[in-house]
């Protein structure tokens, strides 16, 4: 369900602005290579619970079956609607979107390119992960900024 008006849709180049539920995984598809648009708190946490689901899935196939093949590359492919989905929604947020290019260009460095390291350094990196992770998700529960029309109507 889409819970926004047709004003709030235009002003933030999002046709899916404000989604919840099955919604949301549609609004994720069709909003694919949007970068430059934003997205609500509720169309982020839908999609993140998926994500969280995917990924459990992902464990659960590799550490029970250990088959040659694992989700790994399906979620290497969702890599880019997600990375889009951030940017909107901390441009929803009213956060920079360079933040945003440093965590997640640090988190593909960290999970993507092959390190050889001493075991202090990949545990220093590996809370920096951790670090840039928690961030995150405490910028994405910030509300959403007004919109610009909004705004101009609370100014007489």
């Amino acid at each position: 369900m889409v819970k926004s008006t047709p004003e709030e849709q235009s002003l933030t180049n999002n046709q899916y602005y404000r989604a919840t539920g099955g919604t949301a995984l549609k609004a994720w598809i069709m909003n694919t290579l949007n970068f430059t648009g934003r997205s609500s708190r509720a169309e982020f946490w839908w999609m993140a619970l998926f994500f969280m689901v995917v990924e459990v899935a992902n464990y659960y196939v590799v550490m029970s079956f250990a088959p040659p093949f694992s989700f790994r590359s399906i979620i290497s492919l969702l890599e880019i609607p997600w990375i889009a989905l951030v940017v909107r929604r901390y441009r929803d947020a009213g956060i920079p979107v360079s933040l945003a290019i440093f965590q997640i260009g640090y988190d593909f460095l960290f999970h993507y390119v092959p390190v050889s390291a001493s075991e202090p350094v990949l545990l220093v990196l590996g809370w920096a992960d951790i670090l840039c992770w928690l961030v995150g998700l405490i910028l994405a529960l910030l509300p959403s900024r007004k919109l610009a029309s909004v705004v101009e109507q609370d100014n007489p």
